[in-house]
């Protein structure tokens, strides 16, 4: 129904339809420039866009249910993102209007880093900072600089640990390969038998330099199955501060440098219908099914 919808949407209505997933469509406003709204004011201009970009694909969704005629499905208009990043199907950001135009009804984020649960504190805040630079029309040479700048603190060790710190949920204390917040935790372990760290807890820990502990044997069956990895140079956030183990930078950069990839590799925003791209707006047709004869 949904490739119906967007073919049908595309072909009949004129709408560049970036992509549609289980219950809707993300279509590419066909509208003028924004200067041409109000060449002497670049936010009324763009509050002016926005009012007619809502007010047609409202339009548009009546239209398509018509067109559509199955029973007890209908299509809403839903919200209209302006501006927006779109990185790939199900990965997006950007302001949010739904019902007004005029007021934004938050910041949307699918998908994306700054999202994800076990990422660090610095991630998240750096990339979340890159997104919103953006998205207020900063140029782009400028938000990557600054995407640097935040690698360069990290290298300087001007990022405190509480915020390189990475979590995941221990799941199992039985891994085919073991992961590094599975290592950390049995290392949590055999230092203080009485106080395991239990599945279900999430995990955190930092990337060391080097760990040295002369009270484990890393030989030992506990940790035979995992070959020399991530884990091996993790550790417990509280005991890297107690015994002054340096953090491996590097090894940071290398982990979490390909999350920022998408933005070194944007170049010139433009009005691209394509996927990692940066969009002036974009506007959703959600699929809503009605109980209603």
């Amino acid at each position: 129904i949904i490739s119906y919808t967007a073919d049908l949407a595309s072909l009949k209505y004129n709408t560049n339809v970036v992509y549609g997933d289980t219950d809707s469509i993300f279509v590419v406003a066909p509208t003028k420039p924004v200067e041409q709204y109000d060449p002497h004011d670049i936010e009324n201009a763009r509050l002016l866009r926005r009012r007619q970009i809502v007010e047609y694909y409202k339009k548009i969704a009546v239209q398509l249910t018509k067109d559509i005629q199955i029973k007890y499905l209908e299509l809403d208009y839903e919200k209209v993102l302006d501006p927006a990043i779109l990185f790939t199907k199900k990965r997006y950001a950007g302001p949010k209007f739904e019902s007004n135009t005029d007021i934004s009804d938050g910041f949307m984020a699918k998908g994306i880093a700054s999202t994800r649960r076990g990422n660090t504190i610095f991630l998240t805040k750096l990339y979340d900072d890159v997104i919103r630079k953006i998205l207020s029309y900063t140029p782009i040479d400028e938000c990557i600089k600054y995407m640097y700048n935040g690698f360069d603190h990290l290298m300087s060790g001007k990022i405190g640990i509480d915020d390189l710190i990475i979590t995941s949920s221990y799941t199992s204390e039985s891994y085919t390969i073991v992961p590094a917040h599975a290592k950390v935790a049995m290392k949590m372990k055999l230092r203080d038998p009485t106080n395991p760290p239990r599945v279900g807890d999430r995990i955190g820990y930092v990337i060391c330099r080097s760990t040295v502990d002369q009270h484990i044997d890393m030989t030992s069956p506990n940790f035979k199955k995992a070959k020399v990895n991530l884990g091996d140079v993790s550790e417990d956030p509280n005991y890297v501060k107690e015994h002054d183990i340096g953090i491996d930078y590097i090894k940071y950069v290398e982990k979490i440098g390909n999350q920022f990839k998408s933005f070194a590799n944007m170049g010139e925003r433009s009005d691209s219908t394509g996927l990692n791209s940066f969009h002036d707006s974009l506007a959703s047709v959600n699929k809503n099914v009605s109980t209603a004869e």
